[in-house]
């Protein structure tokens, strides 16, 4: 009976934010290598965050972002994926969760892979970043709701280990 009293009133949302303040809802990056073929016959290579595999709080990070970064696959230098992937890490976690969870240079640019809590909050700052002048990033974002990462275990199939 008690029990049954206490899931009444629990209420997963005050649940979430407390799990936001007191625990780890950044768990320690472990990347594995991706790779896939594109369309025009070239290798795009990535990465994949591994820690996310077995990630307990996913239920409430449900919406994916995917960005494509314009930037010439000649111009793509091996530290480009990290410094554009923390550009984005630093606004979009100013105001909601925010994780990372792979990225591939391909024809066109740079693909990164997001899932975010707060959707309202992720569409008014890249509204934002999208209209600036200073330190501007050309980019385009799709967003889906996929709270069961699905987008994310596409990810793993591309990765050379899935461990």
């Amino acid at each position: 009976m008690k029990l049954l009293q206490l899931l009444r009133f629990w209420n997963p949302e005050d649940s979430w934010q407390a799990k936001k303040s007191n625990s780890k809802v950044y768990p320690k990056p472990k990347y594995a290598t991706m790779t896939t073929t594109t369309k025009s016959g070239n290798t795009a290579h990535g990465k994949v965050n591994m820690a996310y595999r077995w990630y307990r709080f996913k239920k409430f990070t449900p919406y994916n972002l995917h960005f494509t970064v314009w930037i010439e696959r000649k111009d793509v230098k091996p530290d480009d994926a990290e410094v554009i992937q923390a550009y984005f890490e630093k606004h979009l976690r100013a105001g909601c969760t925010a994780h990372c969870v792979g990225n591939l240079v391909t024809d066109y640019g740079l693909n990164l892979d997001f899932y975010v809590d707060d959707l309202d909050y992720t569409k008014e700052i890249l509204g934002v970043l999208s209209k600036q002048e200073k330190d501007r990033v050309d980019f385009g974002v799709g967003f889906n709701r996929d709270p069961t990462w699905e987008a994310y275990k596409r990810l793993i199939g591309l990765t050379y280990s899935s461990n």
